[in-house]
């Protein structure tokens, strides 16, 4: 038979596992940056298009570029000027994913690619895809849950000048962690256990 004592120290225990498991629950990031500059498209045959984006790459010089998350935000409207941007294929060379840049801490991969048909006549290439943006460490000291995000790639029909926007996606739900479902069953057992006695 469970005594007072005991269900006092289970109470204890799963309150303490749930505190403790919101301390370092991870917040979303959300957000978009945007690239201009001059591009070398290149078509490399059976669909593939590589993409030479280091040519005059800048971020744009927007106030709403920014990656914002619970206690700050990435702002690059202060660091709009030259970006480092990787080259990269439509299909990344069968590595299943690409590594397009490192912004203010924050880092870009992108994990799809496709070819649009271009069928508004806006833009001599269109891409679009997705990805994922981490935190990889900088002023704040706080750990950011890995976001999915999606991108799109625009040249002008010089096939040289290009935008690239990228922004996340909506935050998926986040599962109940293991301490909760503790928290939950331990209460469980204690109604139960003080009913039978």
């Amino acid at each position: 038979m469970i005594n007072h004592k005991q269900i006092k120290g289970l109470a204890a225990c799963a309150m303490t596992s749930l505190v403790l498991s919101a301390e370092v629950a991870a917040a979303p990031i959300s957000g978009s940056i945007d690239f201009q500059g001059m591009a070398i498209e290149l078509d490399l045959g059976s669909g593939v298009f590589g993409l030479d984006l280091n040519m005059d790459s800048q971020i744009t010089a927007t106030s709403g570029n920014a990656f914002a998350f619970v206690l700050n935000s990435g702002d690059f409207s202060s660091m709009a000027g030259p970006a480092q941007l990787n080259e990269f294929q439509t299909d990344f060379g069968g590595n299943g994913s690409h590594s397009l840049a490192s912004v203010g801490g924050f880092e870009i991969e992108l994990t799809s690619a496709q070819v649009n048909d271009g069928s508004s006549g806006t833009s001599f290439a269109d891409f679009s895809g997705e990805g994922i943006v981490r935190y990889i460490g900088g002023d704040v000291n706080i750990d950011l849950d890995e976001t999915y995000i999606q991108w799109q790639y625009a040249s002008a029909s010089n096939a040289l000048s290009y935008t690239l926007h990228i922004s996340t996606l909506p935050a998926s739900p986040v599962p109940l962690p293991a301490s909760a479902w503790l928290f939950l069953t331990s209460v469980s057992g204690l109604l139960i256990a003080r009913k039978r006695s």
